[in-house]
């Protein structure tokens, strides 16, 4: 009797132990609907195919974690922006070139897996092809509290 327990504590411990090393639970977060935020990003950063002024610095694809009153002002130039508490929330805003033109976001989340993170983009895919042309898809949403040093990659429609 005392080996039979034995055999299935140790059974328990071997699962547990095999279990844990699987790594941390994925965490799916959706975005803060903010309509001051939306209406500010969506007419200074115009998503019609065309490099946004306020990315002329950058030449790549990138994801901006905002984090700051101050960063917005920065980045913006302007002094009448949204309120976004950032005590609580992040501002995630990026671009990514795309081989085609006017794409639009219908749907977006985060799958935060510890300090790696990864942002699904649903994106309109155009009715009728514009080749040989590209264009710039610019996105923004408010996510609770992102650390600065968060990874955050980028999936479009799920593929990558």
């Amino acid at each position: 009797m005392k080996t039979k327990t034995f055999l299935a504590l140790l059974l328990l411990v071997i699962v547990g132990c095999g279990c844990s090393k699987t790594g941390e639970i994925k965490q799916k977060i959706s975005p803060t609907i903010d309509k001051e935020v939306e209406t500010f990003l969506s007419t200074k950063i115009s998503n019609k195919g065309e490099k946004s002024n306020y990315f002329n610095r950058i030449d790549k694809d990138s994801i901006l974690i905002i984090n700051s009153e101050k960063q917005l002002k920065e980045i913006f130039n302007d002094t009448t922006i949204p309120i976004v508490n950032f005590n609580k929330y992040s501002l995630l805003i990026g671009q990514k070139k795309m081989p085609n033109l006017y794409y639009t976001v219908k749907n977006q989340f985060i799958e935060k897996e510890g300090t790696n993170s990864t942002l699904f983009l649903e994106v309109s895919l155009p009715k009728e092809g514009h080749y040989p042309a590209f264009s710039w898809l610019y996105y923004w949403g408010i996510y609770p509290k992102i650390d600065n040093n968060t990874r955050i990659s980028l999936k479009i429609n799920n593929e990558n």
